[in-house]
């Protein structure tokens, strides 16, 4: 893990900065154990059918922790606790977890008939007409915060990572950077080609380069403006 690596590659800190994981020390991994626990005693989801609760219980056991695009078991964890995981589980009651499960049970099976989907079909980014399935989630180096969209049941991201900027220096001193934004640069302006054109790199974890040089800014400008 990041704390545990004593010598850190420019590549290596990338891909620290997207783990898409959680730890096994995490608050999700406490809810994930509670969860099964919970499951176990069909009496405390009278309204589910039993096959959903055994699958239910088989998706929780079986998740690596892990929120990759194509993870069929991340959507029915992170749907029941989102919203608690800055809360110390012992604060929460068993009540409330109930209801959460039930929720996140309910609302797969409402929009997608199913419990396991992958999950970069449910989580999403969506800016006007583009809708990308986003790896990530709540509470991890990779976040991503989402809330449902009643329409067709996906989450959108609304929070979580968004503007980076990774500089290094070379061994001159000359700066080398690149950056992302989860929209564009136009964030105001749904006219601009700015305003989404780079949502496709962002969810695809990858940058662009930038340069504080004015030559090099200069050889990339489509246009320029001399002020007087």
């Amino acid at each position: 893990t990041f704390g545990n690596d004593s010598s850190i590659s420019y590549e290596e800190f990338k891909k620290y900065k997207f783990d898409k994981s959680y730890s096994d020390q995490s608050t999700m991994y406490t809810y994930v154990n509670k969860a099964i626990d919970l499951l176990s005693n069909s009496e405390l989801f009278s309204n589910i059918n039993s096959n959903i609760i055994n699958q239910s219980i088989l998706t929780f056991q079986n998740w690596d922790l892990n929120t990759n695009t194509a993870n069929t078991n991340a959507a029915l964890p992170i749907l029941s606790f989102a919203s608690i995981l800055d809360t110390d589980p012992i604060k929460v009651t068993n009540k409330i977890l109930v209801k959460n499960i039930t929720e996140a049970i309910n609302h797969l099976n409402t929009y997608y008939n199913k419990i396991n989907i992958e999950w970069g079909e449910l989580n999403r980014l969506i800016r006007g007409d583009v809708n990308f399935e986003v790896a990530g989630g709540p509470d991890i180096a990779r976040a991503i915060y989402a809330i449902p969209q009643t329409d067709e049941g996906q989450l959108k991201s609304i929070a979580g990572d968004c503007y980076i900027l990774l500089a290094r220096w070379n061994k001159d001193g000359k700066v080398i950077s690149e950056s992302i934004h989860q929209y564009g640069s136009a964030t105001q302006n749904m006219n601009s080609k700015h305003y989404k054109d780079q949502c496709k790199l962002f969810v695809n974890e990858e940058f662009k380069n930038i340069s504080i040089y004015r030559n090099d800014v200069i050889k990339d400008a489509v246009d320029i403006l001399i002020l007087k």
